[in-house]
């Protein structure tokens, strides 16, 4: 049982707002909600028994408390993880498209005429500022659409149908189109398989745009309805629609109402192969860390959470999948119910049991070199905020375990300039060295040496003669992440 905190009442006290339709009535019951800038909740609930499920807007204006229709069309006994309020920037909506409001979950397919329940995972969309229609689907959305997510290892033919957790993240920050939304899966035929596989804003309004999926009675089965009604139903409303004289969902006309209530479901899939598939673990929750920008290739960093009470960290850089780090969390195999990541300072206790560790899984790394190796997950060299000394670190400062869900990155200074001791060799005249250096980047190594002509470098090694005037020191630079990392060598005989 819920209360929301409300208003101040007349003698000064404070009117509390009921909790029924906000919340679950069960805790155990997957639950998600997200809240618009304006402070409207938009939350899916069921009623007391669980039976009948919903997707509404749970506070604002009374009239404008809208829900979806109560059908199986719509929602079939689904289980929802998450949701996502996506608000559009003036400077990339020239077009004045509404907002929009993400829900993630699965449900059992009724497209597919088999006698098992097949279960599949979904986003579902609806708009800000739809407020139902005037005599069809009167405080019901007009505006609600649903596609399926296909998280598929084509090779194998492996398809994981269960969504566990989805993070959303904005890739550039400011630029919501950016918008990448991270899933966590596992199988219906195998509980300890899971996949981690991402999915782009722009791809699941892609097919949002696309055609709609029909049920024809005569025969049962599924094809592409024609003809679509105009304006296209499940739309959201933009400048366009407001000039044509739709300025409320309350003008749209019955025919697309009704077309938009019997067609929820798009034809087309929003797809993916997976970044991560791991065997025998079952990973409960997921959050994600970014780092790269330039010229130096996007990594992520997923955290993840084991129902056996472990975090894992892996590095995802393009196709390539890194594990960087297995840790226990708590002293008993529970479950990880979620993942928080927050500034150092915002940490406070509470009466909910939780665990907090640094993320300094690159503190396994003991030098700038090999530190320097590992950028690729996420790891810096710079000085200790505690000491006078420079260690490897993680870029992002500190993460929780703990039953909340808000997102804020604390981004450390830049690496420092790596200074390894140089290696002294013990050579003897005529002798032909090849000096090491490793390339770290795309970016070339340069050499500095003594002034003479008994040197050629071969990519970033460098060969060299030894004679008296190619003895001294030799000094290799290579540019890592925008800064530089030095390995030196002096000769000695």
């Amino acid at each position: 049982l819920c209360n929301y905190k409300k208003n101040k009442a007349k003698d000064g006290g404070v009117q509390m707002e009921t909790g029924k339709g906000k919340c679950p009535f069960e805790p155990s019951q997957h639950y998600t909600a997200v809240m618009a800038v304006d402070k409207v909740l938009f939350v899916p609930t069921s009623n007391f028994l669980g039976t009948l499920f919903d997707i509404s807007r749970a506070t604002g204006l009374e009239q404008e408390r809208i829900r979806t229709e109560r059908s199986i069309n719509w929602l079939s006994d689904p289980e929802f993880v998450s949701s996502a309020f996506i608000q559009q920037s003036a400077d990339s909506n020239p077009t004045g498209d509404d907002d929009k409001i993400y829900f993630f979950f699965t449900e059992v397919a009724k497209e597919y005429d088999l006698y098992t329940k097949v279960k599949v995972p979904r986003v579902a969309r609806v708009c800000k500022s739809d407020v139902g229609g005037m005599k069809t689907l009167q405080r019901r959305w007009t505006t609600f659409l649903k596609a399926q997510l296909v998280c598929e290892d084509k090779p194998s033919g492996q398809r994981y149908n269960i969504l566990t957790d989805v993070f959303t993240m904005q890739h550039t920050q400011g630029d919501p189109s950016s918008t990448h939304f991270y899933g966590l899966f596992t199988s219906q035929e195998h509980e300890e398989l899971s996949a981690v596989c991402v999915f782009s804003l722009s791809d699941i309004n892609k097919v949002m745009d696309g055609p709609f999926k029909e049920l024809k009675k005569t025969c049962e089965n599924w094809i592409n309805p024609e003809p679509i009604p105009t304006p296209r139903p499940g739309q959201c409303l933009n400048n366009a629609l407001k000039a044509e004289g739709f300025e409320s969902s309350l003008k749209l006309p019955d025919k697309v109402l009704t077309f938009v209530r019997d067609h929820p479901l798009m034809e087309n899939s929003v797809t993916a192969a997976p970044l991560l598939v791991r065997k025998r673990i079952r990973y409960t929750k997921l959050a994600v860390t970014q780092a790269g920008s330039g010229e130096e290739p996007t990594r992520a960093v997923l955290h993840l959470g084991t129902d056996r009470g472990e975090l894992h960290q892996v590095a995802v850089v393009g196709q390539n999948a890194t594990l960087l780090r297995e840790m226990s969390l708590f002293t008993a195999q529970e479950p990880v119910n979620n993942i928080l990541l927050h500034k150092v300072e915002l940490v406070h206790p509470s009466h909910i049991v939780w665990t907090s560790s640094n993320a300094e899984g690159c503190a396994l790394y003991p030098n700038c070199e090999v530190c320097a190796r590992a950028r690729g997950l996420g790891c810096v060299w710079k000085e200790d905020a505690s000491s006078d000394h420079t260690l490897c670190s993680y870029l992002f400062a500190q993460f929780s375990v703990i039953n909340l869900s808000a997102v804020s990155l604390l981004t450390l200074s830049p690496p420092e300039r790596c200074h390894p001791s140089p290696r002294e060799l013990k050579v003897s005249m005529g002798l032909h060295l090849l000096l090491p250096c490793v390339q770290l980047s795309p970016r070339p190594c340069s050499w500095e040496h003594p002034p003479h002509r008994h040197t050629r470098q071969h990519h970033s090694n460098l060969e060299v003669t030894v004679t008296e005037e190619t003895l001294g020191k030799y000094i290799c630079t290579c540019q890592v992440h925008r800064h530089n990392y030095h390995q030196s060598f002096s000769q000695i005989i």
